[in-house]
């Protein structure tokens, strides 16, 4: 008695076509689940990095209030073993925020004069008209005291770098977090010092303050 056609079984060639598009499937399943964990611990390693640049930056804020500018002005590196955090590690650069020079900011306003005056149609100012034009004359007396408001900022201004690494394989990630700090008692300092320097040639002085700041956090991986 035969088979109707209906009833009859796979070919091993359908078993073994119906087997290859199954591994195939459950190939692509199992790789996307593993680069959604990976990019789930991640991210998780991005946030407690984060969080340990913020820390850090905290705590040297808390040592920049009580020693001053004076001695934070270079490159300290360690480790968060003692917070409980081994796979990560810390770089702190503290230095100083550098100022253009008055030769650079009055090639900057002569370039912008020179802008205004393309858009607007005008001429640009001849030299010998600056006593005549009121913002010219501004922009001169600006520029004859901006050596002493340079020196005045880059001597109460730090720029504090905290970058927390890490290794995920075998790249190094890491995220950094950025502040400027101002020094009110060194900003006076340099004040006084500067209007003194020409009379009796005092030098700058130095000593702890206060300090404030702001900061903005980035991440790479490298």
């Amino acid at each position: 008695m035969s088979r109707s056609r209906g009833a009859r079984g796979f070919s091993l060639l359908e078993v073994m076509i119906a087997m290859t598009i199954l591994a195939s499937a459950l190939t692509w399943i199992v790789v996307g689940m593993a680069r959604n964990i990976s990019a789930e611990n991640h991210a998780k390693l991005i946030t407690t990095a984060t969080f340990l640049a913020r820390y850090k930056m905290n705590d040297l804020e808390d040592e920049l209030y009580d020693k001053g500018f004076g001695e934070f002005e270079k490159e300290l590196t360690g480790t968060f073993e003692d917070k409980g955090f081994q796979r990560f590690a810390w770089r702190v650069v503290v230095d100083k925020v550098e100022l253009p020079s008055t030769d650079q900011v009055q090639s900057i306003l002569g370039k912008a004069g020179d802008a205004k005056a393309a858009v607007t149609g005008q001429d640009p100012p001849k030299p010998d008209a600056t006593a005549s034009n009121p913002l010219t004359s501004s922009v001169g007396a600006m520029s004859s005291q901006f050596g002493l408001i340079k020196d005045v900022l880059e001597g109460g201004i730090r720029r504090l770098t905290v970058q927390v690494l890490w290794n995920e394989g075998r790249k190094t990630h890491d995220v950094s977090v950025v502040a400027f700090y101002t020094d009110p008692r060194r900003v006076d300092q340099a004040v006084a010092v500067s209007a003194a320097a020409p009379a009796t040639g005092a030098a700058p002085a130095t000593g702890a303050g206060t300090a404030t700041g702001t900061g903005t956090a980035t991440g790479t991986g490298k």
